[in-house]
C-alpha cells in the first residue's frame, strides 16, 4: 500500500503542476494577445493620421520616414509576439499531454474490483459533490460581484464619459492650434478605441458568463458519466476563470489610467476656477477701495497714463467743445455789446450834427434879414424921399418880418420836440444798452461759473483716475509678488468672513461648482479603492498565497504601456496624475 499511496501522491503532485503550469501559459497568452491588440490600434491611428497628412497640401518627407519607422517596428513587434504565442502553444500541447498521461496513469492505478471501484466513484462523488456544494455559493457570489463590478464600472464609465465630453468641450474653447487639436482628436481616438475594447471586452464577459451557466447545468450528469470529462470540464473551468481574471486586470490597469487622466484634468479644471475666482474678487475689491483723497506720486506721469485712455480722451474732447462753445458764445455776446455802442454813438453823432447844421443855417438867414434891415433904415433916414417907399418897404418888411417870426417859431418848437423826442430815444436805447449789459455781465457770470465747475469736475475726474492708477499698480505688484498658495488662502480666508447674503450669485455658482468637483474626485477615489480592494480580494481568495512569478514579456508591456500614457499625459500638461506647475 505504500508504493502505491507514493505513487499516488507523485501523480497528484505532477497533475497540480501540469495544471498550474496551464494556468500560467494561459495568462501570458492573454496578455500577448491583449499587447497584440493594443498595437496594433495604435498602428492603425497612427495609418490614419498619416494617410490624412499625406492627403494634404503640403508634403513632408519625415512624415514618410516617421511612418515607414513605426512600420517596421510593429511588424516586428507582431512577429515577436506571434512566435512567443506560438512558442506558448507548443509548450501548452506539451503540458495537456503529460497531464492526460497522468489521468491515464491514475485511471490505470485504480483498483479492478468492483466493490473498490464503487467505493473510489462513490468517494469522488461525494467529495467533487461537497466541493461543488461549497464553491457554489463562493463562485454565485463571486459571479454576482462580477456583475454588481460591471454595473458600476457601466455607470461610472458613462458619468467619465460624460464629465469627459464637458471637459473636452471646456479644453477645446481654451486651447488653440493645430498641433493641438491634432492632440485632441488623437486623444479622443484613443478613448474611443478603449471604450471599444472595454465593451467587447464586456460581451465576452457575458458570453463567458452564460457558458458558465451552462456547464453548472450539464456539469453533475457529466461527472456520473466519466472521470475524464470531469477532469476536461475542470480544465475548461480554469482556463475560463483564468481568462476572465486577465480580462479583470487589464480592465482594472485600463481603469486606473482614466481614472488617474481624470483626476489630473479635475484638478486643472480646479485651478482655472480657482483663478477666475481670484480674478473676479481682484476686480470687486478694486472698486470697492476707491477713496477721495489718496496721496499721489508721480501726479504727471499720471496724468499722461491716464489721458491715454480712452473713456478720459471722450470725457476730455466733449469738455474741449463745451468750453469752445462758451469762449464762442462770450465772445458773439462782447461783439453784440461793443457794435451796439458804436452804433448808437454815430447814429446819436449823425442826428445831432444835422441838428446842428439846420439851426446854424436858419440862424445865417435870420441874421442876415437883419443886416437888410439895418441897411434899408439907415438909407431910409439919409434919404427923406424916399421916406414913403422906404416906410413902405418898411411896413412890408414889417409884415415879412412879423409873417416869418410864427414860422421861426413853429420851426423852433418842431425842432425842440423833436430834439426832446430824440433824447428820450437815446434815453430808451441807454435804458437797453444798460440791460444788455447786465444780461450779458450775467450770462458771463454763469459761464465762468460752469467753466469753473467743468474744472473742479475735472480735477476731481484726475485725483480719482490717478487713484486708480496707483491702486491698480500697487496690486499690479502684490499680484506679482503672491504665491499660487497665498492667494488661495487668501480666498479661502476672505470667503469664510463674507455671510452667505453678501456673496454675488457668481461666486455662489463657482464655490458650488468647486464643491461639486471635490465630491466626484472624493468619489472617484474611494470607487478606485474600493476597486482595486474588491479586485485583491477576489485575486486572493482565488489564488491563494503561492510563489511570486515574474513575467518579462508583461513587464516589458507595462512599461511601453505606462510610457505612451506619461508622454500623452506630458503633452496635455499632467504628469504622474498630478497637474504640472
Amino acid at each position: 500500500m505504500a508504493p502505491d499511496k507514493a505513487n499516488a501522491e507523485t501523480e497528484k503532485a505532477e497533475m497540480e503542476k501540469a495544471i498550474r503550469a496551464i494556468y500560467d501559459i494561459m495568462v501570458k497568452e492573454a496578455q500577448l494577445l491583449s499587447k497584440r491588440d493594443i498595437e496594433t490600434k495604435a498602428f492603425r491611428r497612427r495609418e490614419h493620421d498619416y494617410n490624412n497628412k499625406v492627403a494634404g497640401a503640403k508634403q513632408f518627407p519625415a512624415v514618410n520616414e516617421l511612418f515607414a519607422k513605426h512600420n517596421k517596428l510593429y511588424k516586428e513587434t507582431v512577429e515577436q509576439i506571434d512566435k512567443d504565442i506560438d512558442g506558448l502553444a507548443t509548450s501548452k500541447a506539451k503540458v495537456i499531454n503529460n497531464l492526460t498521461e497522468c489521468f491515464t496513469n491514475a485511471v490505470k492505478a485504480l483498483p479492478i474490483n468492483e466493490i473498490k471501484t464503487r467505493q473510489v466513484i462513490e468517494t469522488m462523488k461525494e467529495g467533487s459533490a461537497r466541493e461543488i456544494s461549497s464553491s457554489q455559493p463562493g463562485q454565485d457570489d463571486r459571479l454576482q460581484k462580477l456583475e454588481d463590478l460591471v454595473n458600476s464600472l457601466n455607470s461610472k464609465q458613462q458619468a467619465q464619459d460624460i464629465e469627459l465630453a464637458n471637459l473636452k468641450k471646456l479644453n477645446n474653447k481654451l486651447r488653440t492650434g493645430e498641433s493641438k487639436a491634432e492632440i485632441l482628436e488623437k486623444e479622443k481616438e484613443q478613448l474611443r478605441s478603449e471604450n471599444l475594447y472595454l465593451k467587447t471586452q464586456l460581451d465576452a464577459f457575458v458570453k463567458r458568463v452564460g457558458t458558465i451557466e451552462e456547464w453548472k447545468a450539464v456539469f453533475p450528469t457529466e461527472v456520473d458519466s466519466q472521470l475524464l470529462d470531469f477532469g476536461h470540464a475542470l480544465e475548461q473551468a480554469k482556463s475560463e476563470w483564468s481568462s476572465n481574471i486577465a480580462t479583470q486586470i487589464t480592465s482594472n490597469v485600463v481603469q486606473d489610467d482614466t481614472t488617474h487622466e481624470q483626476i489630473a484634468a479635475l484638478g486643472q479644471k480646479d485651478d482655472a476656477l480657482s483663478a477666475e475666482i481670484a480674478a473676479l474678487r481682484k476686480y470687486v475689491d478694486g472698486h470697492e477701495g476707491l477713496l477721495a483723497n489718496v496721496e499721489i506720486e508721480r501726479l504727471d506721469d499720471t496724468i499722461e497714463k491716464v489721458s491715454e485712455y480712452p473713456k478720459y480722451a471722450v470725457l476730455n474732447d466733449r469738455f474741449s467743445s463745451q468750453q469752445a462753445g462758451v469762449a464762442g458764445l462770450r465772445d458773439s455776446l462782447h461783439s453784440i455789446k461793443q457794435e451796439l455802442e458804436d452804433d448808437l454813438a454815430e447814429r446819436f453823432k449823425g442826428f445831432s450834427d444835422k441838428v446842428v447844421e439846420l439851426c446854424g443855417r436858419r440862424l445865417d438867414g435870420m441874421g442876415q434879414r437883419v443886416d437888410k434891415l439895418e441897411t434899408a433904415a439907415s438909407s431910409a433916414a439919409a434919404n427923406p424921399s424916399i421916406t414913403i417907399p422906404v416906410s413902405q418897404a418898411g411896413i412890408s418888411n414889417a409884415e415879412s418880418t412879423s409873417a416869418s417870426g410864427p414860422k421861426l417859431a413853429s420851426d423852433l418848437e418842431g425842432i425842440s420836440s423833436r430834439l426832446d423826442a430824440v433824447e428820450s430815444r437815446f434815453t430808451t436805447e441807454e435804458s437797453r444798452m444798460t440791460a444788455t449789459g447786465s444780461s450779458i455781465d450775467s450770462l458771463q457770470g454763469q459761464v465762468n461759473a460752469i467753466h469753473a465747475e467743468m474744472v473742479a469736475i475735472r480735477d476731481l475726474m484726475d485725483q480719482r483716475y490717478g487713484a486708480l492708477e496707483t491702486m491698480v499698480e500697487s496690486h499690479d505688484d502684490q499680484w506679482k509678488n503672491l504665491t499660487t498658495s497665498q492667494l488661495a488662502q487668501y480666498i479661502f480666508e476672505h470667503l469664510s468672513r463674507l455671510q452667505p447674503s453678501q456673496l454675488t450669485p457668481e461666486l455662489q455658482h463657482f464655490h458650488t461648482r468647486i464643491s461639486d468637483l471635490e465630491n466626484k474626485v472624493h468619489d472617484l477615489k474611494q470607487a478606485h479603492q474600493g476597486t482595486q480592494d474588491r479586485v485583491r480580494a477576489y485575486c486572493d481568495e482565488e489564488v491563494g498565497p503561492s510563489a511570486k512569478r515574474t513575467y518579462s514579456s508583461d513587464e516589458k508591456f507595462v512599461a511601453m504601456k505606462r510610457a505612451r500614457v506619461e508622454s500623452t499625459n506630458g503633452v496635455n500638461g499632467v504628469a504622474n496624475g498630478h497637474a504640472l506647475p
